[in-house]
């Protein structure tokens, strides 16, 4: 007779169901590697972006300083781009 089934046998941590905190784990462990790769690669993204800037920036300097003509300017826009 299998009174209580599922619960008749309680070895490991969810007795006769151990696959299924097995694949609750596996999924925890996922979600926080998903957790720390988005982390790292929005931070990422703000650092080029900021360095991006800090480029395009420059050479809107330079140019109104007048050290490069308006073509160069264009030219390396695109180039940065």
């Amino acid at each position: 007779m299998m009174s209580g089934f599922p619960f008749y046998r309680m070895n490991g941590l969810f007795g006769s169901w151990s696959w299924l905190g097995m694949l609750m784990c596996i999924a925890i462990v996922v979600l926080i590697v998903i957790g720390v790769v988005t982390l790292f690669s929005r931070s990422n993204k703000n650092k080029y972006n900021e360095r991006s800037n800090a480029g395009l920036e420059i050479l809107k300097e330079r140019l109104a300083r007048g050290e490069i003509s308006k073509d160069e300017y264009e030219k390396i826009r695109k180039d940065l781009y």
